[in-house]
């Protein structure tokens, strides 16, 4: 252990527990293939029926149509005023993207802005502090414009 890095030893550990001390094993951490579980849908939403209004993702596994559609709920963030996602395809700005519409493309890159009310601010005197971030996607896609009729969009 002397000379070697103590956050390359520190990331090994952390590792190895997560897995439960097997290598590739069933914790946290694993090296197994991130797609071997399958297609999910996910959804993020902000719910307005909880005090504070809060972001939370929705992950439905299993995607074959049925009445009792299952999904697992996950808070991202409290006190959100808004959250919006915005996709670049290479021209514009979308508000919605399709890859089944969109010729099987990724987008470009991703603006996500979130809205927050600032806590140190409480109500009525509320302020709200917005972050807006671009996420450039690595397997991303320019649109071909023939093939999707055209676009709209603007500024993230």
């Amino acid at each position: 252990m002397l000379g070697e890095d103590p956050m390359t030893i520190r990331n090994e550990q952390l590792a190895e527990q997560a897995s439960g001390g097997q290598s590739g094993g069933q914790g946290g951490l694993t090296t197994e293939d991130p797609l071997a579980e399958g297609f999910r849908k996910v959804e993020f939403i902000v719910r307005t029926d909880m005090n504070p209004p809060t972001l939370v993702r929705h992950i439905q596994h299993n995607l074959e149509p049925s009445a009792d559609a299952k999904f697992d709920e996950e808070v991202i963030c409290r006190d959100v005023r808004s959250f919006s996602l915005r996709y670049f395809d290479g021209t514009n700005w979308q508000t919605d993207w399709d890859s089944t519409v969109m010729g099987d493309v990724l987008p470009l890159s991703v603006a996500m802005t979130i809205e927050l009310n600032d806590p140190a601010h409480p109500a009525p005197e509320r302020t709200t502090r917005r972050v807006t971030r671009i996420i450039p996607m690595a397997c991303g896609k320019e649109l071909d414009l023939t093939a999707t009729g055209g676009t709209t969009g603007g500024a993230p």
